[in-house]
């Protein structure tokens, strides 16, 4: 189980007003810094509530659409801590991605952090711009199978696959570059009867650019928000999307 807080901005929510939907309205705080504070202080509301200005955020987005894979709102089962086995002790491992400035080929700028979380799951954070460079995304699948074989005692298989959860920072290339490769290359099944997937992606968090970002905003880079819109979205072996949240500043949830 892991838990996601917008520590950087330090907008957690506070309260939300029940029946609002599709506008979903949130009390925020905003103002100070995070390093004003003890950080072990940050989930008493109370002291939140001295520290930061009260504000109003209304998040408005569609409660219905005619793509399966596109969730604009949390699943009710992320907004609680998940009943789920513990496997493990969550961690969080650093990978190192090639980077070669006299190479185009290894040339891969951004990060690529793995959550392994309690219930033998894990949660990629970006992994940089792995579309230019196949021998990163090798090396995640690698560093994936060596996690998971840790945790269940076994390796994974095409029936008990390696499941992931992506999150994304924003869509600029050396962020989702890698989860593109990645999923085409180890979660989709080839032209071979011979290949055996063992990867799926079952879930991707991100907030992608609205066209009106995308129009009134410098380089905010539409691809994955176009192919959200495409027929040509991301599915795994097994023939499931990759399902799309689109998450808020001050959201809190549980994978």
């Amino acid at each position: 189980m892991a838990r996601w807080f917008s520590w950087l901005e330090c907008r957690p929510v506070t309260a939300e007003v029940e029946g609002s939907s599709p506008f979903r309205v949130a009390k925020l705080c905003l103002g100070s810094s995070v390093a004003d504070a003890d950080l072990e202080q940050l989930n008493d509301t109370e002291t939140l509530e001295k520290m930061f200005t009260p504000t109003l955020r209304v998040i408005a987005a569609r409660t219905a659409n005619d793509k399966s894979y596109i969730q604009q709102l949390l699943d009710e089962s992320m907004l609680r801590v998940p009943a789920t086995g513990k496997l493990t002790t969550t961690k969080l491992t650093s990978m190192e991605v090639s980077f070669d400035l006299n190479d185009d080929a290894k040339r891969n700028f951004g990060f690529c952090y793995v959550y392994t979380l309690e219930d033998g799951t894990f949660v990629v954070l970006d992994g940089g711009g792995g579309g230019c460079n196949a021998t990163d995304a090798e090396r995640l699948y690698n560093l994936l199978t060596d996690l998971y074989t840790d945790v269940h005692g076994t390796a994974p298989t095409n029936s008990k696959p390696i499941e992931i959860t992506w999150l994304l920072s924003h869509g600029h290339g050396d962020h989702y570059g890698m989860m593109d490769k990645f999923i085409k290359t180890y979660c989709q099944s080839g032209l071979s009867n011979l290949w055996n997937p063992k990867a799926k992606v079952t879930r991707l968090i991100a907030n992608t650019p609205s066209n009106d970002e995308i129009y009134n905003s410098m380089d905010p880079n539409p691809t994955i928000a176009n192919l959200l819109e495409s027929d040509n979205w991301y599915k795994n072996y097994d023939d499931t999307y990759v399902q799309y949240y689109k998450v808020h500043t001050g959201q809190q949830f549980f994978i």
